[in-house]
């Protein structure tokens, strides 16, 4: 029972700066339950952060303009399909690879990437846009993607809600973007892992009002992008005296065949009719039972980065923070225990010093023994 209460003595790190050492087994109990309770913490803190979600930090970062002095001055809207009932007609942001070409999307099929491309823009001319020709009975042309963060993990919990290709009934309802302006607000959230990244897309309407004919300008026959549809009132007869009367005013503009130059998504030539945006005065407004979906990037967008609760760096700062705590603990648990307790616990020690007093002869050494 003694070897023991000594080697227990041996781990009391309070022990009294004498020589030779005065330990004591209260004190040795004390270490080990230290030692004990930091180990527990740091199995428990494993376990916990491999079981719960990770911590993460938020921020708030302006959305890339055209001018962004990183070159990377765009996002892609999230995958989009057309629900219009007569087809869409998509024109790309401004500014952007594919901004002047309008491309024809089927009901049902998807928005080219390449079209998607959105960054911030005051300028209300400049946005993407998608032309309907269904008006009259629908307000809605296009449905987006959903990604919605669902654990804050490594990888990260996604849940998925693909567009839908119509107006059907699905569960969940897939997000449509009503006609007329809306902002788009994006979420951006950051993994551990370089290449573990969501983007949360939702919008927001502004205003129903539509845009003018100049938003939609490539895929239009109309004065406003440049080309003139057919139609217009007849030659008028000669006036009294024989000479030709005032010419024409144009008449509704009815569009063009041939495609006007719009593209199909697969990069064909459309062969349809080119729609006739303008109204019959000319003057930039939309055709009736016509409608556009203006998508306008916000100023800002939101940031998550989740933080790596295995971190060496992480881990290391914890490790000493748990430690110091533990120590300062059973410190006063062994000052207080000392004050109430004066001598109790104290572990029997022999020490042997073998040396010669100081002023004898060398020779003559004289052993010491304690």
């Amino acid at each position: 029972m003694g070897a023991i209460s000594k080697y227990i003595a041996g781990f009391d790190n309070w022990a009294e700066p004498v020589t030779p050492p005065r330990t004591s087994v209260f004190g040795g109990v004390v270490a080990l339950i230290s030692y004990a309770l930091f180990f527990a913490y740091l199995i428990v803190y494993l376990l916990s952060s491999n079981q719960n979600e990770y911590s993460y930090a938020t921020g708030i970062k302006p959305f890339p303009s055209i001018t962004c002095p990183e070159g990377n001055c765009e996002f892609t809207l999230p995958p989009m399909k057309c629900v219009a009932s007569s087809g869409c007609f998509v024109k790309a942001q401004s500014g952007t690879s594919k901004d002047m070409q309008c491309v024809f999307v089927a009901k049902g099929a998807a928005i080219p990437e390449s079209l998607r491309k959105i960054y911030y823009t005051g300028d209300p001319v400049e946005y993407f846009s998608v032309l309907s020709t269904d008006g009259a009975t629908e307000n809605f042309a296009v449905s987006y993607d959903l990604d919605t963060v669902t654990e804050y993990r490594d990888p990260l919990g996604i849940t998925h809600v693909e567009a839908a290709p119509d107006f059907g009934a699905y569960n969940p309802m897939p997000p449509k973007i009503y006609r007329g302006v809306s902002i788009m607000n994006m979420l951006k959230t950051v993994g551990i892992k370089t290449d573990d990244e969501a983007y949360t897309w939702t919008n927001s309407v502004t205003t129903y009002e539509q845009p003018t004919v100049q938003n939609i300008g490539p895929c239009c026959a109309s004065s406003a992008s440049g080309a003139q549809g057919t139609g217009g009132s007849p030659v008028p007869a000669p006036n009294n005296n024989g000479a030709p009367g005032p010419a024409p005013a144009p008449g509704p503009n009815t569009g063009g065949t041939g495609g006007g130059g719009i593209k199909n998504a697969d990069g064909s030539d459309f062969t349809g009719t080119q729609p006739q945006c303008d109204a019959s005065d000319n003057t930039g407004e939309l055709t009736a039972n016509y409608f556009l979906t203006s998508l306008q990037a916000a100023t800002t967008y939101t940031e998550i980065v989740l933080e790596d609760p295995f971190d060496f760096d992480l881990i290391f700062g914890l490790v000493g923070g748990w430690l110091g705590f533990v120590g300062t603990f059973a410190g006063l648990v062994i000052f207080f225990y000392k004050s109430a307790c004066p001598g109790s616990g104290e572990a029997e020690v022999e020490v042997e010093v073998t040396g010669s007093i100081a002023g004898t002869n060398p020779a003559q050494g004289t052993d010491l023994k304690l």
